[in-house]
């Protein structure tokens, strides 16, 4: 499944996270900048293992809370958040904690 994307609180950007179990993804985490037409691509994160991620807070353009289920033989939550900068966005990986089974 795809998710919808979403408008930042201002509408300045739009991120999508793509949640495809169907094929291989072309991103798993991507943000355009909506100040341009067409938006330009500021930020593409493609996992190294699996992952999927969510969006738990946006509460100002240039800081998204994120929570993100990591796959693998020992899954677990994680906890992180996007955040831009004068040099662009990174993500920020923050706490982990255990995936109930």
């Amino acid at each position: 499944m795809y998710s919808i994307p979403v408008l930042s609180p201002n509408g300045k950007y739009l991120l999508s996270i793509d949640q495809s179990d169907a094929c291989d993804r072309k991103y798993d985490i991507a943000i355009w900048s909506m100040l341009t037409d067409p938006p330009k691509l500021e930020f593409k994160y493609n996992a190294k293992q699996y992952e999927n991620w969510e969006v738990t807070a946006w509460e100002n353009d240039p800081q998204i809370k994120l929570k993100g289920f990591i796959g693998g033989e020992a899954s677990y939550d994680q906890e992180a958040e996007l955040v831009r900068s004068e040099s662009g966005w990174a993500l920020q990986l923050g706490r982990k904690t255990a995936h109930p089974r």
